[in-house]
């Protein structure tokens, strides 16, 4: 599992004349999460995933500068809202699956919603389909909505852990019986 204190912390600033957000990262496990997010992000260029706009490779340090996307994290959106944006979330999913990723650490706070607009962002747990779970490097572990077999090292990595996740988000809108 990752601990916390090793997530490169987003930023928000200005870049070129627009506001961005910027994340650094010197070395580590916190370089690990920075080159993934990069990586997975750059992978995904076209759907609807943030936009990386600039990298900076320096000796000790790693800056990626990407697009912010501008709206309010899932959770603090109406929960009337949710299956529509779960919806089309999960099409996204879709895309992602596609081209052999899972976000790997999907949650309302790594949701951003714009109008009917539903945005993942925060890919630095990203992973690629077909890992075994137990020999990755680094993993995320969203009490409430990561897949148990993420949380406890087991199998293989699936589309099944979005899957999950996005199905746990689903559950908070369904009435108890």
């Amino acid at each position: 599992m990752t601990p916390l204190s090793a997530k490169p912390k987003p930023e928000i600033t200005y870049w070129n004349g627009q506001r961005i957000v910027e994340k650094r990262a010197k070395s580590g496990l916190s370089r690990q999460l920075l080159e993934n997010e990069l990586q997975s992000m750059q992978r995904l260029s076209g759907l609807n995933a943030p936009r990386v706009l600039n990298v900076e490779r320096q000796q000790d340090m790693l800056i990626v500068r990407r697009e912010l996307i501008i709206g309010s994290p899932l959770s603090q959106v109406s929960v009337d809202l949710w299956p529509t944006l779960l919806k089309q979330l999960a099409d996204i999913i879709t895309l992602v699956h596609a081209k052999g990723l899972i976000h790997g650490d999907l949650k309302p706070a790594n949701l951003i919603v714009n109008g009917s607009t539903i945005t993942p962002v925060d890919w630095e747990h990203a992973l690629e389909i077909g890992q075994p779970v137990a020999d990755l490097p680094f993993r995320a572990v969203s009490i409430g909505t990561s897949d148990p077999r993420l949380i406890w090292g087991k199998g293989t990595v699936s589309e099944a852990f979005d899957l999950y996740s996005i199905a746990r988000m689903s559950d908070t809108t369904t009435p108890a019986c």
